[in-house]
């Protein structure tokens, strides 16, 4: 069996970007709810980008917070 290549093919420009994250702490466990994530996500685009990335909108599609993973959508810019 031979090793094709990965490509993408995208027709246009894509409108939004899906990430999905783990959040992880040295803590045995952290529960965070829905809030708080989006509270931490917002705060992290803050220190990154200033201003401007704690305005970037950001969506909560997915949020789990037994396993502290989500799914997030952001736009195109």
């Amino acid at each position: 069996m031979t090793d094709a290549p990965l490509f993408r093919i995208t027709l246009g420009s894509p409108e939004w970007h899906y990430m999905g994250v783990r959040v992880q702490s040295p803590e045995s466990r952290l529960h965070l709810n829905e809030l708080d994530f989006k509270h931490l996500v917002t705060h992290a685009l803050s220190d990154l980008h200033g201003e401007f990335g704690a305005a970037v909108p950001v969506d909560i599609l997915q949020w789990n917070p037994m396993t502290g993973c989500g799914i997030l959508r952001v736009p195109e810019w």
